[in-house]
């Protein structure tokens, strides 16, 4: 993150807070993005989206899914012998939210796949994030993926940048890696709607 001369001035408890919470918030998302969605190669972890056995929630037509579609992924988790009530959960992108919770369990009916009260879909709890990949949804047993840090976090200042404005870039780094314990724990879909 880059910081004025101007806040520099500040000196203010307030304009340090607000850095590190920039900061915090960039490096969560950056490692939340890498978790679920990392490729494995270029220094990026290999993240959930690409793990091995990976168990695959059908929805065959993107943007129409049926309650018979959402129970394939906990079905397939049971299928390889795993109890999904050991942590299970959904995750989901806001605009997989808003078409799940907009469609109807039966025709007709007005009950819906996703329970917006409740905050939970097929009785498991759900959270909703930017930070999967577009269209996609995941369901499983987070306690079998496990993110590992090593080290602090690495903050380095950069006064050179921005030299000719004054301007301060920090630079935060840390070192993380992503190990998915038991692919089969989890079921992924990446065309959930349209």
């Amino acid at each position: 993150t880059d910081i004025s001369r101007r806040m520099r001035l500040q000196s203010s408890i307030d304009a340090e807070a607000f850095v590190q919470r920039d900061l915090a918030e960039v490096l969560g998302r950056t490692i939340q993005t890498a978790a679920f969605a990392g490729t494995g190669v270029a220094g990026q972890p290999k993240g959930l989206a690409n793990a091995d056995d990976l168990n695959a929630g059908t929805i065959t037509t993107p943007g129409s899914a049926t309650w018979a579609n959402i129970l394939t992924f906990i079905g397939t988790i049971m299928a390889d012998n795993l109890d999904p009530d050991a942590g299970a959960s959904w995750v989901m992108r806001p605009l997989v939210w808003a078409n799940l919770a907009g469609l109807p369990k039966v025709s007709a009916e007005a009950t819906f796949i996703l329970e917006t009260a409740t905050k939970t879909m097929a009785g498991y709890p759900y959270k909703v994030t930017t930070g999967i990949p577009a269209k996609s949804m995941f369901f499983g047993m987070w306690p079998k993926m496990v993110i590992g840090m090593w080290g602090g976090l690495d903050l380095t200042l950069d006064t050179s940048t921005g030299s000719n404005s004054g301007a301060h870039r920090i630079v935060a780094l840390q070192d993380v890696d992503v190990m998915v314990r038991n692919g089969q724990a989890f079921s992924y879909n990446a065309g959930v709607i349209a």
